[in-house]
């Protein structure tokens, strides 16, 4: 009698009023409230912000887990210094690191925009103007940028387990994923929140299917997409968003 009661209730909120009734509890509509009921505020101390830019996810985090420990991730040196000023306030708990973070230690070239949000250590692809447009898509120049490994970087710096592994590299996210095959495993790695390609934004970039079978061959799940973009033009269809990875959890 409840059930159906609430099924009829939603049915009249959609028909009548265009609104859907969800629990308070649902997930798979705001990636931050998700990690923080997967891994509680009290547990959540280590952060890694690969791909940091300009740092809103790094602010983001710091603001939402007071007493997480940050590490952010940005190769282009004119970012990184933006991202140090934006996140000085929180200068006790996060620490800015100057390269990239891939497959193996090296330097390789990092393709500069326009706008910062689309700098890539790939090449953009010639067919980017059918999806997206703006300063993020229009190349300027390119420069040598140093990358190392995860494993190598939590080895050196004695790091166990990362509690929320965020990842935003424009393409590069396999990469990313190959050099911590050591570190992004369920039993050190609890949360992964990293974007996803629908379509070919760059070459020889990681599409969202390989990403997903990289990850859940290593035996995590995915929780949820989030924050997705959609082509605007007919016919339409998703672009890329967020996901989020769930491994072993207290």
């Amino acid at each position: 009698m409840v059930a159906s009661l609430k099924k009829s209730v939603r049915w009249i909120a959609r028909r009548w009023f265009g609104v859907d009734l969800i629990r308070h509890d649902t997930f798979g509509f705001n990636i931050v409230d998700d990690i923080a009921r997967l891994v509680p505020v009290d547990r959540m101390n280590v952060i890694f912000d690969i791909g940091a830019n300009r740092g809103d996810a790094t602010i983001e985090f710091a603001q939402a887990f007071p007493r997480a420990k940050m590490y952010s991730f940005e190769p282009d040196q004119a970012t990184m210094s933006e991202l140090r000023r934006r996140t000085n306030r929180f200068q006790e708990r996060v620490k800015v690191f100057n390269f990239g973070i891939g497959a193996k230690t090296e330097s390789r070239d990092l393709t500069i925009n326009r706008s910062s949000g689309g700098n890539s250590f790939l090449d953009i692809s010639p067919d980017i103007s059918q999806f997206a447009e703006g300063d993020w898509t229009e190349p300027v120049t390119k420069t040598q940028a140093e990358i190392q490994t995860l494993d190598h970087f939590c080895a050196v710096n004695g790091i166990e387990s990362i509690d929320l592994l965020k990842v935003d590299t424009q393409g590069f996210e396999m990469e990313v994923l190959k050099g911590g095959s050591l570190v992004i495993v369920p039993s050190r790695t609890k949360l992964i929140h990293i974007e996803v390609l629908f379509i070919e934004l760059y070459k020889n970039q990681a599409f969202f299917d390989q990403v997903y079978q990289e990850l859940t061959n290593r035996g995590f799940r995915l929780v949820g997409l989030y924050n997705p973009f959609y082509k605007t033009e007919e016919p339409h269809y998703l672009l890329w968003c967020d996901a989020l990875f769930v491994g072993k959890v207290d």
